[in-house]
């Protein structure tokens, strides 16, 4: 089963819209109010809602199940922050994301054209950029990290970039330059939460509460997640 479609828009995680964003905090006093399945006394019922939450599990990679099982628990803290050497692995191998940054920075380089018109030597500085960026498929889901991610939440931090850069002039001033940009963090802002406006969400969150409620837990939490890594390398950028 593949990732649903929800949204020609974009999605964040568990459905919060990527060009508007928005915190809905009121989902799990939402679903704190729906009647669950009173089903504590009942194996049977415990025993479908274990394997109907394992058979999910199973369809997500290791970081959508990270992502959800804090939300699904009930007890993640108010903000989590991702920034194992996995994760870091896992955001470097997204390849939409890298053209996103590489896209940033060229225009950045760009706009040093000025500084170092009238230099042959170097212009250098620090560098910080904040913008809106997008992971995983077109439409988001569930079943992997980017997905689940997919965008970044403005009201929360939308996606940073830090580091250095240095552009070094090798011909006439006026000329081409390449700037090199190292020592680069990135830090992915969002909220774990369910967009009640999409009806495919609301059931998923209605689904999430029952097995909940049915294996004796705590209903969902939303929370505000913040996946941090670093470049593998310095990145250069060619002016002409």
């Amino acid at each position: 089963m593949g990732d649903l479609p929800y949204s020609t828009a974009g999605r964040g995680p568990l459905g919060g819209r990527t060009n508007q964003p928005q915190v809905d905090h009121g989902t799990t006093n939402r679903q704190r109010s729906k009647p669950g399945l009173q089903c504590e006394d009942d194996l049977l019922l415990s025993i479908s809602a274990y394997a109907m939450l394992q058979s999910a599990r199973a369809m997500m990679d290791e970081q959508a199940q990270e992502i959800f099982d804090l939300w699904f628990s009930g007890e993640a803290d108010d903000e989590v922050t991702f920034d194992s050497e996995e994760w870091g692995n896992y955001m470097r191998a997204e390849k939409h994301l890298q053209q996103q940054i590489e896209a940033r920075l060229t225009k950045h380089a760009e706009q040093l054209r000025d500084q170092s018109k009238g230099s042959t030597h170097t212009v250098e500085g620090e560098i910080d950029l904040t913008f809106h960026a997008e992971v995983g498929g077109k439409y988001g889901g569930y079943w992997s990290g980017y997905n689940l991610l997919h965008g970044s939440n403005k009201e929360v931090g939308d996606f940073e970039l830090s580091g250095r850069f240095k552009a070094v002039r090798s011909h006439a001033p006026g000329g081409a330059y390449t700037v090199t940009y190292e020592k680069l963090e990135y830090v992915f802002n969002d909220i774990a939460d369910v967009n009640t406006r999409y009806s495919s969400d609301v059931g998923f969150a209605r689904m999430a509460a029952n097995m909940a409620s049915c294996l004796g837990s705590l209903p969902p939490k939303d929370y505000t997640l913040h996946v941090e890594w670093d470049a593998a390398a310095p990145i250069k950028i060619e002016v002409k």
